[in-house]
């Protein structure tokens, strides 16, 4: 669950782009935004360096994302004014989940051990899509943890067909047993 500032600044966020038209664009540039900012560890170190001024923050901000649009980039200028930006993160979550709500989109995240090729996610989209109604989108994760199989995050419900999660059903079963 988002925080409470980052649902309102997701809400009007969303509110303006929509009205303008412009949700896929704004859609994919948070992400690459986002992106950048989980990519670069010391980026958001600086954006927040409380001895780095606000006018300095937003020429970085100018620098690197200029060639966005510039409701983006004035979005980012009021987070900076606000001591807001090191909540971009949660606040692109709040906008992800109103965008796809928006847009009757499942988020489903896959976790392999190896990446799922495009027959393969469209099979689970396929899947998916008549057991939820919805049109899913699949983002996958790979988890060296998973020995084989496939963990799904889709809204909060985790379904775990990993041979991990089997292994150790099958221990507890026999421990039952004994």
């Amino acid at each position: 669950m988002s925080s409470p500032f980052a649902q309102s600044y997701a809400e009007a966020i969303f509110d303006l782009e929509l009205e303008k038209g412009n949700l896929e664009m704004t859609s994919e540039q948070l992400t690459l935004i986002v992106n950048s900012f989980k990519d670069n560890d010391e980026f958001i170190k600086i954006l927040n360096h409380p001895q780095l001024g606000k006018d300095d923050k937003k020429q970085i901000i100018r620098d690197v994302y200029g060639n966005f649009d510039n409701i983006i980039t004035n979005f980012l200028f009021v987070l900076v004014d606000n001591d807001r930006i090191g909540g971009l993160l949660d606040i692109y979550d709040a906008f992800i989940k109103i965008y796809n709500e928006y847009q009757n989109t499942i988020n489903v995240l896959a976790y392999t051990t190896i990446a799922l090729d495009n027959a393969q996610i469209d099979r689970l989209k396929e899947k998916l899509i008549i057991k939820y109604r919805h049109k899913i989108e699949v983002t996958n994760f790979i988890d060296e943890k998973v020995i084989g199989g496939m963990r799904l995050i889709i809204n909060e419900d985790v379904i775990d067909y990993t041979i991990n999660n089997q292994l150790k059903n099958l221990k507890s079963h026999v421990l039952k047993q004994i």
